[in-house]
């Protein structure tokens, strides 16, 4: 079983993503380029922040775009987006059973042994992600009636300190996220949110953030940093079930975007690039 996960769209339609990318250009030719890919995956999953504002029309156009790859997709909600226009755009690409709506957590289908497990970790309008006590309920039942499979769980926002200071924000009740998961040895976290490429273990538990399709970061580590990206090439990451493991490889998408910048996370700045 092969996942092609993807991240961070931020599609927004009235203009450039802070004055700089044109996230429809970059969504519309990583849809092109995983069109054109010989080895299809068995699914898709975009892990959040899916549209920059949460707007209906961006919804309405990114399901055109994701409608035209050749196999299932499906979608989890981030820092960025709306969860009640998620809900009337994405159905069928974020199929939720009534016993835990309107909180996105569900499972994806799948044949095999390996299980799919989708977190709601988005709180309305704010950046910061939490844990709250119904995807708490959910996730533990799923991982118990898996506990002697291998699990994928995917989430938006990571439970851990990156060192990207400024990107380092509040994710409540982070520690019981990651008590929940990290006796399962059979557990891999997958998430987005910090558009590059993180791989850490925290205890026997192994998490790994996706790169974006809208834009990159800067990897920043002084103090005040983590608040600059790069108008770069996006990536995405396949996940590769065999043998009885996940091998994840991190792949860049090669639009030749030039990595201009870095550019400041904000609207109305200046557009020189800042150094």
């Amino acid at each position: 079983m092969q996942i092609i996960q993807f991240s961070d769209t931020h599609l927004k339609l009235d203009g450039l993503l802070y004055d700089v990318t044109d996230t429809e250009r970059n969504v519309r030719g990583v849809i092109d380029f995983f069109k054109r890919l010989t080895d299809q995956p068995d699914m898709y999953v975009v892990s959040g922040d899916l549209a920059d504002f949460g707007r209906l029309e961006a919804y309405e156009r990114l399901n055109d775009m994701l409608n035209e790859l050749p196999r299932p997709v499906y979608v989890l909600p981030g820092n960025h987006d709306d969860r009640d226009n998620l809900h009337k755009v994405f159905k069928d690409k974020a199929p939720v059973q009534s016993d835990i709506f309107p909180f996105v957590c569900y499972e994806i289908p799948s044949d095999g042994d390996l299980k799919l497990l989708v977190c709601d970790t988005h709180v309305s309008h704010q950046h910061w992600g939490t844990f709250s006590a119904e995807a708490e309920a959910w996730l533990k039942a799923r991982l118990e009636t898996y506990k002697d499979k291998p699990v994928l769980v995917f989430t938006h926002h990571v439970p851990f300190r990156t060192n990207l200071d400024k990107m380092d924000e509040p994710f409540v009740n982070a520690d019981r996220f990651v008590a929940v998961l990290q006796p399962h040895r059979n557990v891999k976290l997958c998430t987005g949110h910090m558009h590059t490429s993180i791989v850490t273990m925290t205890g026997s538990l192994l998490i790994q953030s996706c790169p974006a399709v809208s834009m990159q970061m800067e990897i920043d580590t002084k103090a005040g940093g983590g608040w600059r990206f790069y108008d770069g090439d996006p990536g995405y990451v396949l996940h590769d079930f065999i043998d009885g493991r996940v091998n994840s490889h991190t792949i860049p998408i090669p639009l030749k975007r030039g990595w201009s910048g870095p550019w400041p996370f904000e609207y109305g700045v200046n557009k020189n690039s800042v150094d």
